[in-house]
């Protein structure tokens, strides 16, 4: 078949498509606020549950690619594509820490 690339094609500009969109209807809700004069609270977005919880994906991908390339013999520079995922888990460990006792 020659008309593969369609379905990637409109999964991307879905997936475009999705963060203006909802950048939109926020405004509108906003605007339609201000106009019955209800009052806007600016919400303190907090960041650093969804930190930790991508820290700990990462770091458990990493481990897990290292372990099974470790246990299925394919040790040496396979190896290295583990230490990708884990040290950007554990360099998103270290931002939360810091966010952490810095917010404290």
């Amino acid at each position: 078949m020659a008309y593969e690339w369609i379905i990637g094609a409109i999964a991307i500009g879905g997936a475009m498509a999705i963060a203006p969109i909802s950048m939109w209807a926020e405004h509108k809700e906003r605007m339609l606020m201000l106009e019955k004069g209800i009052e806007i609270k600016k919400e303190k977005k907090d960041i650093l549950p969804g930190l930790l919880v991508a820290s700990l994906i990462f770091v458990g991908i990493g481990v897990g690619i290292g372990l099974g390339l470790w246990f299925g013999e394919l040790g040496g520079l396979y190896l290295i594509a583990s230490f990708v995922p884990g040290f950007i888990g554990v360099g998103l460990l270290i931002s939360y820490l810091i966010l952490f006792f810095q917010l404290k």
